[in-house]
């Protein structure tokens, strides 16, 4: 794919050390992927190390995808961060584990659009909702937290009620 191509890095051609590769996400890659959230921004910093028998590469991730938010049901720019590192070593067969890839002998690239891609889903959290309060609302529908104030408070007097009835039964009654 065209658009997970400026992703590759060409690790024959690096000299040993230490190496920078900056990239900006958008909407494109994430769409490259036919990712459940397709619109987003992120700023992807790597910091590549290469040794002698393997590579050492660290990711940092910040930015936002565009998404419903669980609690008001608004779009909302969602911020996501994350900091991860892989090891590349190199083997008789191209294969994963935990933290670790192996690259098949001979290879001359790693692509790391894989990696960016998992490593920003990995950071989504379940629940979809922002700091509504401390950014004074500006993303939220206000019509809908106001319905949702309502129904904690009449849920509060409810449970106050039902906490106010179980401390008066007498559970030491002696039949």
């Amino acid at each position: 794919m065209e658009a997970l191509k400026a992703y590759e890095i060409p690790i024959t051609s690096l000299h040993i050390g230490t190496h920078t590769f900056d990239y900006v996400v958008k909407n494109d890659f994430l769409k490259a992927f036919e990712a459940q959230y397709d619109q987003g921004q992120f700023e992807v910093n790597i910091r590549f190390e290469k040794k002698h028998s393997m590579l050492e590469i660290d990711f940092e991730i910040n930015g936002h995808i565009e998404t419903d938010c669980d609690r008001c049901m608004e779009v909302i720019k969602l911020p996501i961060s994350n900091s991860r590192s892989l090891i590349f070593k190199f083997a008789e067969e191209a294969r994963e584990e935990e933290e670790i890839v192996y690259l098949k002998h001979g290879q001359t690239e790693v692509n790391l659009a894989k990696f960016i891609y998992e490593f920003i889903m990995l950071a989504v959290p379940l629940r979809k909702v922002k700091d509504c309060e401390s950014e004074d609302y500006k993303d939220c529908n206000q019509k809908i937290l106001d319905v949702l104030d309502e129904v904690s408070i009449e849920e509060e007097k409810e449970e106050s009620a039902l906490s106010k009835a179980l401390k008066e039964i007498n559970l030491n009654q002696n039949k």
